[in-house]
């Protein structure tokens, strides 16, 4: 991203970071003018691309054995990523989550 994140844009814009987690309101990525909302809903669309391709899988690959255990457990780690970043918007911290963050900074927004 372009610029350095503010503290005031930080102050400013804590709750908005960190609801972006919550379900498709990564979408303040293009409704909000601010550096750390965009920063943390780029994980959020990063976290839910990861769940579509987990789910559009499962239903491809249904027959493999022991699939459905191994959606289940990315469910929940991307689950707790999600609480991670909400965490970290809701106390203004400029993190990246772990594989995600980078996965996100790729993302051709």
């Amino acid at each position: 991203m372009e610029g350095e994140i503010t503290r005031e844009d930080i102050d400013k814009n804590k709750l908005l970071a960190a609801i972006s987690y919550i379900w498709i309101l990564f979408i303040l990525y293009w409704l909000v003018d601010s550096k750390f909302v965009k920063f943390h809903a780029r994980q959020s669309l990063t976290i839910f691309l990861a769940e579509i391709f987990i789910a559009v899988s499962e239903y491809i690959l249904f027959f493999l054995p022991n699939y459905d255990t191994f959606s289940h457990i990315m469910g929940v780690l991307l689950f707790i990523l999600r609480i991670v970043g909400f965490a970290y918007g809701i106390t203004g911290q400029v993190k990246k989550l772990p594989i995600v963050g980078d996965l996100a900074e790729k993302l051709p927004l």
